[in-house]
């Protein structure tokens, strides 16, 4: 290959990769996690794989509460993941689950979260999120703590799937928070609010 094609080449794949960050940079499009994209389970298909769906004494006697520890996004800042939008996506898993309640005013237990890491890389091709979120079920007419725990997830967005980096950064936390939703659903598949005594870690 002669040198001069050698460096169009070169050029031209340099080129791809600048003008999505040049655009990015000058429209300030750095958006926080989205709603739908944190979300588990289909609206109205089939139950979550492993999820708390199958277990009757949740079925549609969850309300979601308050939601602390999210960070908002700023235009020319990092990619997070705000407090109104993670509980949003929870509320919504919840449902896709069978476990929300129809009617907040009338669930028996509330289901509170903390989200107390989101470690975050400064750069990288390959851009992975770990998130560490804590969950606390309570029972509403006694404010019993039956459920106390802390859930740790991971997600990995590759070069591939968004060439600009913040938008592969918001890819790798709404990632995160989903895989962390799962495996809350996931333990509470089996749990069983009438048998426990003592908060549960």
């Amino acid at each position: 290959m002669h040198a001069s094609l050698r460096r169009r080449l070169v050029s031209s794949a340099l080129l791809l990769m600048v003008i999505p960050l040049i655009t990015g940079f000058l429209t300030g499009c750095v958006s926080g996690a989205k709603v739908d994209r944190m979300v588990v389970g289909i609206p109205g298909g089939e139950p979550v794989a492993g999820s708390a769906v199958a277990n009757e004494k949740l079925r549609q006697s969850v309300s979601v509460g308050g939601v602390e520890g999210g960070r908002e996004t700023y235009r020319l800042w990092v990619s997070q993941i705000s407090n109104e939008n993670f509980k949003e996506a929870l509320s919504k898993s919840l449902k896709n689950s069978g476990i929300e309640s129809e009617n907040p005013d009338q669930a028996r237990y509330v289901l509170s979260a903390s989200i107390r890491k989101v470690d975050q890389p400064w750069f990288g091709f390959d851009m992975t999120v770990d998130t560490v979120i804590s969950y606390i079920l309570t029972e509403k007419s006694s404010s019993k703590v039956l459920l106390n725990q802390e859930i740790a997830a991971s997600h990995t967005a590759d070069f591939t799937e968004a060439l600009y980096g913040p938008s592969r950064l918001r890819l790798a936390n709404e990632g995160s928070a989903k895989q962390n939703i799962a495996k809350l659903l996931s333990s509470l598949q089996e749990f069983d609010p009438d048998r426990v005594s003592t908060p549960t870690h």
